[in-house]
């Protein structure tokens, strides 16, 4: 207990400190307090406690039990919606992470004032890496991931377990290079290449999308879009989009001379 018997206390200090705290916490809440502090700390009577501080028994019996169970907000009046001795809990800001492509970029956007992170589409290692670290930190879903890596939802969430479990060497192929394209054949790269002049030079879309929409059906085998843009980068093609309308329309010219 604390032994207060030695010290000095000033009624007249006391007054005006007891008038600035009521201002700042209000009467009740202000007696509840000097109750509890009165009988836990000092060993007063409750009986006396209460008709010293004006308190119904019950009420100081009550509070007493319920402070120690629920802390400080138990000194409030819960009826009131205002509270004066602890503040309102701020409202967490919820924040949605979502991934989209743009410009030949994967952009990963943290739904924060605009803030966004692009990750060039053909940096495969880069993209694993973030997006499965954002689904092991749960700002990403499976079903998202799996679709901005195009991969099952199965696989990523079995690579991002390798991930978290192990680091980011996991993610790379160990396989040696193939000797040949089996999927993007002799035959596939000239359609492609046909198919993304003739787009050119008419002013045609030459998405990875639209290109193989009209490759697919004149192909044995089907080509996704991640392919598509691969190949569009490995033959240089995506370098000439602009200049070949202009050189053909020279070529035009100078052979009608």
């Amino acid at each position: 207990m604390i032994d207060c018997r030695n010290m000095t206390f000033s009624p007249e200090n006391a007054q005006q400190r007891l008038k600035r705290a009521a201002q700042i916490f209000g009467r009740p809440v202000l007696m509840r307090i000097l109750g509890f502090a009165l009988v836990t700390f000092l060993g007063a009577k409750r009986s006396a406690t209460a008709s010293l501080l004006g308190l119904p028994f019950e009420s100081l019996r009550t509070t007493l039990r319920v402070v120690l169970r629920d802390g400080l907000e138990a000194f409030e009046d819960r009826r009131r919606r205002a509270k004066s001795v602890l503040l309102p809990a701020p409202t967490p800001m919820v924040t949605k992470a979502s991934i989209r492509e743009e410009d030949r970029s994967l952009v990963v956007d943290f739904g924060v004032h605009g803030l966004c992170m692009k990750i060039p589409l053909d940096n495969s290692i880069q993209k694993r890496t973030i997006l499965l670290s954002m689904l092991n930190s749960g700002l990403l879903s499976a079903e998202e991931v799996a679709h901005g890596l195009e991969l099952s939802t199965a696989h990523v969430r079995s690579i991002a377990k390798a991930l978290e479990e192990s680091d980011v060497h996991v993610l790379l192929d160990k396989r040696r290079g193939q000797a040949r394209d089996y999927r993007m054949t002799s035959e596939a790269k000239a359609l492609l290449i046909q198919q993304f002049a003739a787009h050119a030079v008419t002013g045609r879309p030459i998405s990875s999308v639209v290109l193989g929409r009209e490759l697919n059906p004149r192909l044995a085998t089907s080509l996704s879009e991640r392919t598509i843009r691969l190949y569009i980068e490995k033959l240089g093609l995506s370098l000439i989009a602009k200049s070949l309308p202009d050189l053909v329309q020279l070529l035009k010219k100078n052979s009608s001379r």
